[in-house]
């Protein structure tokens, strides 16, 4: 593999690991209020407003919106890394294989699925542990 295929091999996992962590960092405000209020006890109807204002009063402010962040963001990180980075260098073998022309739905379609395979090696586990620990 040449430099500069390399440095690009690596780069499309690097770019997926900020992606992960971009997607975490924007979706954890929100899981954190979805989780209140599915936690809410029986007969108690909280509403977004008053969940979100009870989060900022008693927790810490604005960071306790991402308390707990770091198990997603590795998780995420290395779980859409690797979606996309394989996806990415899939791609770029069919481009290859294609000497240059553009892909065909089949390909396109392939990648993805490949990806998603790869993706759920990571993910599956991922998630299992997040949910039972």
């Amino acid at each position: 593999m040449t430099e500069k295929k390399q440095s690009t091999f690596f780069l499309e996992f690097f770019a997926g690991c900020l992606s992960g962590i971009g997607k975490v960092f924007v979706g954890q405000p929100f899981d954190i209020v979805k989780v209140r209020l599915q936690a809410a006890g029986e007969g108690m109807k909280p509403s977004i407003a008053s969940t979100i204002a009870n989060i900022y009063r008693n927790e810490g402010g604005l960071l306790a919106f991402w308390k707990g962040s770091l198990p997603p963001i590795m998780g995420v990180a290395a779980s859409v890394s690797l979606q996309f980075g394989v996806n990415e260098n899939v791609k770029k073998l069919f481009e290859e294989y294609n000497a240059g022309k553009k892909l065909t739905f089949a390909q396109l379609f392939a990648c993805g699925f490949i990806a998603g395979i790869a993706n759920a090696v990571v993910a599956i586990p991922a998630e299992h542990i997040r949910i039972n620990f």
